[in-house]
């Protein structure tokens, strides 16, 4: 138990170096990381991080409530806010490679702004084709927003995974649905 627990915390501390990088007003905010004991953990100490408070919960929980897709305006702004998000990731003096878009991982204040959150996944880019990766680290990401050659076993993601990401989440946005949902999809 000790050794996931250091493990996660090392994940933790990760992810929020790599949201620290990413200081834009179209990704999430890293206000402070604790340490303590959360409830009914016994008497393990884990880390946690504390961002900026999104009233309206993710873009996933606005499909879920809303009865149809969007109205036009909201879904362009949203549309436009994920991408300046992604341009402003992509564009860091060392490139950060998302690799894991999609509804869950937009976030939406009082206003229904978009911000980038859950960098878990994410890479530094060391050049448009090669990231660098250790080969202990989790890859993937969300099945349906995983562009095809994800799935083959020399893939090395790169800027354009981030890029068909943002086309399924836009068709995601468009159509208030999940992709693939009625298909059952099978890794192997």
């Amino acid at each position: 138990m000790q050794r996931n627990t250091h493990r996660t915390n090392k994940s933790l501390l990760r992810e929020i170096n790599m949201m620290q990088e990413a200081s834009s007003p179209h990704v999430i905010r890293v206000r402070g990381v604790f340490k303590g004991q959360p409830p009914k953990s016994g008497w393990a100490t884990q880390l946690g991080v504390v961002m900026e408070l999104m009233e309206r919960g993710s873009l996933a929980s606005l499909q879920e409530a809303l009865i149809r897709p969007p109205p036009w305006p909201l879904v362009f702004r949203l549309a436009h806010q994920v991408a300046l998000g992604i341009n402003f990731l992509h564009s860091l003096p060392r490139p950060v490679l998302h690799l894991d878009l999609k509804p869950q991982n937009v976030l939406l204040d009082d206003a229904l702004n978009a911000k980038l959150t859950d960098f878990g996944l994410s890479r530094i880019s060391c050049s448009v084709a090669q990231v660098s990766k250790k080969d202990d680290e989790d890859s993937g990401g969300t099945v349906s927003y995983m562009p095809p050659e994800a799935f083959g076993e020399t893939y090395k993601p790169k800027r354009a995974s981030d890029i068909y990401s943002y086309g399924i989440l836009i068709w995601s946005i468009l159509t208030g649905k999940q992709p693939y949902e009625s298909k059952r999809l099978m890794c192997l």
